[in-house]
């Protein structure tokens, strides 16, 4: 059986090329989370995605209201 990934909240970028490609990992999906909202306010014109790579789910990163002080 295979062991857990230790960085099991990967984020995902699709930018210039048709697919998303892995861009960074963390530990905790809040920190992953934030992350994937800094890249997405800093390049708005691509798509992040978060991947937990233990689960398989997947989720769309956006942008809510005042985000910024929420996390």
């Amino acid at each position: 059986m295979a062991d857990k990934p230790k960085l099991p909240f990967q984020i995902e970028c699709k930018s210039t090329y048709p697919f998303f490609e892995p861009i960074a990992a963390f530990d905790r999906i809040k920190v992953a989370y934030r992350y994937a909202q800094d890249c997405l306010q800093a390049n708005p014109r691509y798509e992040y995605q978060l991947r937990n790579l233990n689960s398989g789910d997947v989720f769309a990163v956006s942008l809510y209201k005042g985000w910024g002080a929420a996390a």
